[in-house]
């Protein structure tokens, strides 16, 4: 069991039947990189790194990448709200395309979330390389694109059950020298949506949880 299996499983502990796949409740943030980043700030809700760009694989296509490499956040979404008994799932395109500079297998593309811009509880739910005991998954880095589709419960987080959460994004900067830092321009993001799922409480053990996004 993963971390945020442990996560979900203590928050949501108790004994019920499986529970059919889930329709989506909502919708509560969609970006097809196709225009601006109007959902979007920099750290402190200030000025930022992030790049729509044409897509290097599918030039009709437009994706963010950064001009600069960072730690705990580039880019942060609009504050998006967190609701008991909800399960929650972020869904995002990633393709890691390595140029000279680029440590192998480490583009260095993050995806998390977080109760400010930074705030006091961040949580990465996918990244190139794991470093974090809070990493859902990691991200393929192979220069295709691959879709990803991972679950959180916001209210098992510490610091964000009250204060609703951001979606974060970077480049990330690396901690040399164990972990060398890259380059900018080598990460890239396209259809990134978060949406919510009321869980009913006879519906709430980690079995149930679990196949739903099986």
């Amino acid at each position: 069991m993963n971390a945020f299996a442990m996560v979900l499983t203590m928050a949501l502990a108790s004994s019920g039947p499986t529970a059919p796949m889930p329709h989506r409740d909502g919708i509560l943030l969609s970006e097809n990189c196709e225009s601006d980043f109007s959902h979007w700030v920099g750290q402190s809700e200030g000025a930022h790194d992030g790049l729509i760009v044409p897509d290097p694989l599918n030039p009709a296509n437009h994706v963010i990448t950064f001009s600069a490499l960072a730690d705990t956040g580039d880019i942060f979404s609009v504050e998006l709200p967190s609701y008991v008994l909800h399960i929650y799932w972020s869904e995002f395109d990633y393709l890691g395309l390595p140029k000279e500079g680029s440590p192998e297998g480490n583009t260095g593309g993050r995806i998390g979330i977080t109760d400010g811009t930074p705030g006091s509880a961040v949580v990465w739910l996918a990244g190139t390389i794991i470093t974090e005991p809070y990493y859902q998954e990691k991200l393929i880095d192979d220069g295709q694109w691959h879709s990803y589709s991972i679950p959180f419960v916001p209210e098992a987080i510490p610091g964000i059950a009250e204060n609703g959460f951001r979606v974060m994004i970077e480049d990330w900067c690396g901690q040399p020298p164990d972990l060398p830092q890259g380059v900018p321009g080598d990460a890239f993001f396209d259809d990134i949506s978060v949406w919510e799922h009321h869980v009913p409480t006879e519906n709430m053990s980690w079995g149930a949880i679990k196949g739903m996004f099986e």
